[in-house]
């Protein structure tokens, strides 16, 4: 897997194509894959249209990926889970108890 960005909230087109801007514009920067994300799927369509005229304007090789659905773009699924009582008692390892899965 290379580099990739998630954009949640992409369809806010000023912050979206501000931040979409900087990224391909900056030379040394190759990330391979933004992936937008909106509730909105009318304003993640605009933006995703917006970031691949972007991308061939500064000639990258960046794909643009867009979902609706954050869990569909985030590489890394990370949950909390509360305490049992006896894992309370083993100190603050068994108080937050992190999984971290690849999708």
């Amino acid at each position: 897997m290379g580099k990739k960005i998630v954009l949640i909230g992409a369809g806010s087109t000023q912050f979206a194509k501000r931040v979409i801007g900087d990224i391909l514009w900056f030379p040394d920067m190759q990330i391979d894959e933004i992936a937008l994300v909106d509730i909105n799927a009318y304003k993640l369509g605009v933006m995703k249209r917006v970031a691949e005229n972007l991308v061939k304007v500064t000639e990258k090789k960046t794909v643009i990926t867009a979902a609706t659905d954050r869990c569909q773009a985030l590489p890394v699924r990370i949950s909390l889970s509360t305490p049992s009582a006896s894992a309370a008692r083993n100190g603050i390892a068994g108080i937050l108890k992190l999984q971290t899965t690849m999708v």
